[in-house]
């Protein structure tokens, strides 16, 4: 059981305010299993579902105010770094007594809100519990000269699955990812919550994904490689995509799928040879947890601080990242297919 469960209470009636899959993604599934595992438990959980879209957006405001109004709450924990989520859940602090949480699941908090950080700041003086899921976070609040609550910790968001789902979730997947699967040998996989940049940079890697294939492919005359790239949130940078698309289509149309639907990406990470993790930056992937727990080699990203076991390739650098892992099949002593 994660020690995160030890800052709650059975007496306590908690109220989560953050996203659930779908779409799929590492705080949504966090506090998907976080959820479930205190409900396993005993306690009295709810939950806000802030993913969740409403034909006007203050209808979603209206409920969330009321839903705490309303109800007894002794925590309430946000997983939102949403202005008008926090301006809510302050507000109805004005009216209702209850202890604030706050989980900050990465170290960009203020790089994608710089002209809000005095908001932030204030927010901050607010929480009762700070929730950082790695020195990164905490390092990034420093930085930017804020002062932390009184009580704060570091802990990762990894919860196990369960694996007694993985039969019906591997059923569910789509026949074109079940047969990919199949063919791709060796198999390597990648995931972003969706398609996003800083400063014009792929924050997830994608574009690193494929020149990486098409490198193993071309260069190292691996033939039958695959790669899957999970990307369940279509809806940014729609023309970016479309190019990455058509650069895939004209070198690497049979090695390289992109898959947009909202699935469990577990039990396609236990069957991967490699996980791969090339983001310019990031908290705690929930994902690389997952592999490694699956014994899975992986390549991820020097861009902050990685789990012991992770081979680290230089940030942005597909040159490093094929080194590293033709050096990764070599160690493992897999066996080419020319």
């Amino acid at each position: 059981m994660n020690d995160l469960l030890k800052y709650y209470f059975k007496e306590n009636k908690i109220l989560f305010v953050g996203p659930l899959p779908p779409p799929i993604g590492g705080v949504s599934i966090h506090l998907s299993r976080i959820t479930n595992s205190l409900e396993q438990n005993g306690f009295d959980v709810s939950v806000f579902n802030t993913s969740k879209n409403y034909l006007i957006s203050y209808i979603k405001l209206l409920l969330l105010l009321l839903k705490i109004l309303l109800n007894n709450y002794d925590i309430v924990h946000i997983h939102s770094t949403r202005k008008n989520i926090i301006k809510t859940v302050l507000f109805a602090k004005n009216i209702k007594i209850f202890k604030l949480y706050f989980t900050d699941h990465n170290p960009r908090l203020f790089s994608t809100s710089k002209n809000n950080k005095e908001f932030y700041l204030k927010f901050f003086t607010k929480i009762d519990l700070l929730i950082a899921v790695s020195n990164e976070v905490i390092n990034n609040y420093i930085k930017e000269g804020l002062t932390l609550p009184d009580k704060y910790l570091i802990q990762n968001a990894f919860f196990p699955p369960d694996l007694k789902k993985e039969k019906c979730i591997y059923n569910n997947y789509d026949k074109i990812i079940k047969q990919f699967i199949k063919n791709s040998s060796p198999l390597l996989v990648a995931s972003a919550y969706k398609l996003s940049f800083i400063n014009n940079t792929d924050l997830y890697g994608l574009d690193l994904c494929i020149e990486l294939t098409k490198n193993l492919l071309i260069k190292y005359k691996y033939t039958n490689v695959g790669f899957i790239f999970a990307l369940p949130d279509t809806s940014e940078n729609p023309n970016k995509l479309k190019k990455y698309y058509k650069h895939i289509q004209e070198s690497i149309s049979n090695h390289f799928i992109i898959i947009t639907q909202p699935i469990e990406l577990w039990p396609l990470i236990k069957r991967a040879t490699i996980f791969i993790r090339p983001t310019i930056t990031d908290g705690d992937s929930l994902s690389i947890r997952e592999a490694l727990m699956f014994g899975k080699p992986v390549i991820a990203s020097d861009s902050c601080a990685r789990p012991e076991s992770v081979i680290l390739f230089k940030n942005r650098d597909v040159e490093d990242l094929t080194y590293k892992t033709i050096q990764t099949l070599k160690d493992i002593k897999y066996e080419r297919d020319i």
